[in-house]
């Protein structure tokens, strides 16, 4: 069968041809509100200031671990391709956590106010006197702020691929990390959007979205660590299957990015990663 790249690029090429033909169908599901929003965000300059920022963020961790790294070698030591692998794999686990954590910090501050500030400013009823329908507004600003956040995390791609100077990385740990990264947007972004709907003003948005990402966090964690505790544990069989408590409580957890790392890393570490299986299941 083909090899992961050329899957990649044939589901890429699929992807814009199916883009091509439905492009009418796109632009009316979002509407004229797509291109203003874009227009007036991506005017701003702190926009740019942020993926500069965010650039030289990057940069400045991998100058760090590359010197911590030296540090750690004997003077006079061969340096060996393993090695710079091994350095390369470390510098992306750096790199796909602190991509993480933007993503989760700054997916609620942009996302979340998009229609409350409409409503603060007095402006919301104007938008509804048109002729746009609600799925217009609602998708052309969710649209506009996805794609904001990820031009931000682009930024960071130059400096990801002097990787490949020192080994290179695994092309799947790469595309399951960034499709993971890109579902988390989506997923934060859609429940930002309903707690700005829900929501009469920016701040109380924001907060609600916040607290709902922290909510299933904490208690998908909470009811898979009961699934397991060996005094609580059960099972029965259904239809021939036997299906446990941690059967159960798996599917609850299986969004939850904190537990699906975890178990990345531990399965990896014994060569039984299946790294689109979890993605798939995530």
């Amino acid at each position: 069968g083909m090899g992961r790249p050329a899957q990649v690029i044939l589901v890429g090429l699929w992807i814009i041809g199916l883009g091509l033909l439905l492009r009418q169908f796109i632009l009316s599901l979002f509407g004229p509100v797509l291109a203003y929003d874009m227009l007036r965000v991506g005017r701003r300059s702190r926009q740019i200031w942020f993926r500069l920022a965010y650039a030289i963020l990057l940069a400045f961790l991998f100058t760090w671990i590359y010197f911590v790294w030296v540090s750690f070698r004997g003077p006079g030591q061969t340096v060996r391709p393993k090695d710079l692998s091994k350095l390369a794999e470390t510098y992306f686990g750096v790199y796909m956590v602190v991509q993480f954590i933007m993503v989760c910090v700054l997916t609620p501050a942009s996302v979340a106010g998009a229609i409350a500030e409409e409503k603060e400013r007095r402006t919301l009823e104007f938008l509804l006197a048109t002729d746009l329908n609600d799925r217009e507004i609602l998708f052309g600003k969710l649209a506009t702020r996805v794609g904001s956040l990820l031009l931000l995390l682009a930024a960071g791609l130059p400096i990801l691929t002097l990787m490949q100077f020192f080994g290179g990385i695994d092309p799947d740990l790469v595309i399951a990390g960034f499709v993971a990264t890109v579902l988390i947007v989506l997923t934060l972004a859609a429940v930002g959007m309903a707690a700005s709907v829900l929501s009469r003003k920016a701040r109380d948005a924001i907060a609600l979205t916040y607290l709902v990402g922290v909510a299933y966090i904490v208690l998908s964690l909470l009811l898979y660590g009961l699934a397991v505790i060996p005094a609580l544990k059960w099972d029965f069989d259904l239809l021939g299957y036997t299906i446990s408590s941690e059967d159960a409580a798996y599917p609850f957890v299986a969004g939850n990015p904190f537990f699906q790392v975890v178990m990345v890393l531990e399965s990896r570490g014994g060569g039984t990663s299946d790294l689109f299986e979890t993605l798939w299941h995530f």
